[in-house]
């Protein structure tokens, strides 16, 4: 199994910085076509205890729809429901793994830290 960190930043519906950061949990799918699909689509680089390739691509996919999915949310709904947020990511990244061939075990996020200075004083 592999673990990749991510981190986000974007702004929310009501124009307030937010941070997100976490870590993604994949290993290659053993079902039909998956070994023959991961290294098709992520390389030899798989072979190795860290297979960059195939990291930075979860980890871009990941910090892409986490950008998102604060872009359509409320700060008040990124701050208290998390899980909404690691559904949204599942869903989405199990979309594109399983065309790679990949299977994600796990979403986690870390933190959620408010970036914009003035919110955060208020706070």
């Amino acid at each position: 199994m592999n673990q990749v960190s991510f981190e986000s930043e974007q702004v929310t519906t009501e124009m307030q910085g937010v941070k997100v950061s976490g870590n993604l949990f994949w290993r290659i799918n053993e079902e039909d076509e998956g070994p023959f699909k991961a290294y098709t689509n992520l390389g030899e680089d798989l072979k190795s205890d860290n297979p960059k390739t195939a990291n930075s691509n979860l980890q871009q996919q990941a910090s892409a729809i986490v950008r998102n999915e604060i872009a359509n949310a409320e700060l008040r709904t990124i701050m208290k429901d998390r899980q909404t947020l690691v559904n949204a990511i599942k869903k989405e990244m199990q979309k594109v793994c399983k065309g790679w061939g990949v299977y994600l075990e796990a979403v986690e996020i870390c933190e959620v830290l408010v970036s914009s200075g003035s919110l955060f004083k208020d706070l």
